[in-house]
């Protein structure tokens, strides 16, 4: 039985600044969607707990801040 690739944009980028610029439209997307990082000082704090996760992809590592770290 083989591996079936998800659908999304990780799965369908030709190069890496391709994968960059999709990975950056989905934060975009995310934290206009929450509306829990309205101001600087919020926002620089979800990079940071982003930033922890370097081997999950972006939009995944800012699901998992939201989930544990917002409130």
């Amino acid at each position: 039985m083989g591996f079936i690739d998800p659908p999304g944009p990780f799965f369908q980028v030709a190069d890496s600044e391709e994968a960059e610029n999709a990975a950056r439209s989905l934060i975009d997307q995310l934290i206009a969607d929450t509306n829990l990082y309205s101001t600087r000082d919020a926002q620089f704090e979800l990079l940071k707990s982003v930033s922890r996760f370097k081997e999950y992809a972006p939009f995944n590592a800012m699901l998992m801040h939201i989930q544990c770290c917002a409130s």
